[in-house]
Parts: structure tokens; sequence; C-alpha cells
């Protein structure tokens, strides 16, 4: 029996893994491809994402106000349309309509995980840059009612009343 959406990517990853491994493929970025599609038709076929959600999972580049980040991303899970790059299937979206980032591998070996974590620590960055930025701009104010209430709950302690308020010391209740 399944019993987390986890377990139903597992199997379902095992049984095309399986089917792809009955041909000999050298050419790596054709391999990395069909890797890349098992997740990117996992994630958005076998879970069965609500299409009123307008949810999509690309593959493609993340923007991050005017500038586009040069890493190419395997697999992402998106609200909305992005810009489709030329006649390919790849997309650039903005990083506020990026709702998670897959990097997809194989086989998962130290030098793989360590280039991917660079990967993505690079687009980790560049959002915080981002991030940052629009607080400090004032365009931006987070709603953190509900970060403000776990918070409260857990430390016994009244969290700040906006997210620039984090700079502020923290007071007991």
């Amino acid at each position: 029996m399944i019993s987390y959406a986890s377990e139903l990517l597992e199997k379902f990853i095992q049984e095309e893994s399986s089917k792809l491994a009955q041909y000999d493929m050298p050419h790596m970025p054709t391999l990395g491809e069909a890797y890349e599609e098992i997740t990117k038709q996992g994630v958005d076929k076998e879970f069965v994402i609500p299409k009123s959600l307008d949810l999509r999972v690309v593959k493609g580049f993340v923007k991050m106000g005017n500038e586009r980040l040069p890493q190419q991303i395997d697999c992402m899970l998106v609200s909305g349309v992005g810009d489709r790059y030329g006649l390919t299937e790849q997309y650039y979206y903005d990083i506020e309509n990026v709702l998670c980032i897959f990097e997809v591998k194989k086989t998962l070996q130290k030098s793989d995980f360590i280039d991917a974590y660079d990967h993505l620590g690079s687009i980790r960055a560049k959002f915080s840059q981002h991030f940052e930025n629009k607080l400090l701009n004032g365009n931006f104010d987070p709603r953190i009612s509900q970060a403000r209430k776990a918070f409260a709950q857990l430390t016994g302690k009244v969290a700040p009343e906006t997210y620039m308020g984090i700079h502020q010391p923290i007071h007991p209740s």
C-alpha cells in the first residue's frame, strides 16, 4: 500500500528507470534528459496536480527582476505562464512564480552532490539578494502573521510585527 506521495514518486521512478535500463545510451545529455523527463512526468502526471491551480512542471531558467540567471534548471514546479525560449521546450520563469526547483541526477556521487549544491546555492544566493533588494526598496512587505504565531508558540516570545523587525531584539512575552 502506498501511504505517501513520495512513495508513489519512488515507484514511478523505479518503473521508468527500468525501462531506460533496457537501452545502452552512452550519450550523457540524452540519458540525463531521460531522467529529467521521468522527474517531470512523475511530479506533473502521477501526482495529478489540480489544473485549476495553473501549475506546471518545466525545465529552463529563472529570472529575478530584469536579470536572467545562466544556470539551467532540470525541472521546476511553476505557477502561470513563462517565456518560452525560442522553439525549445525550455522556459524562463520569474522567481516569484517558481514554487520548487529540482536538480536531477541519475546517480548521486559526492562530486555530483557538490555540483548540485553549488548550482542551487548560486541561485539561492541570487534570490537572497533579490529578496533583500525588494525589502530595502520599500515596495515589499511580506505577510508574516502565520510565521509570527508559530514563532511565539515555539519560543514563548513575541515575534516582530513586520519582516524588517527581525533585526530588532526579541522580548519575552
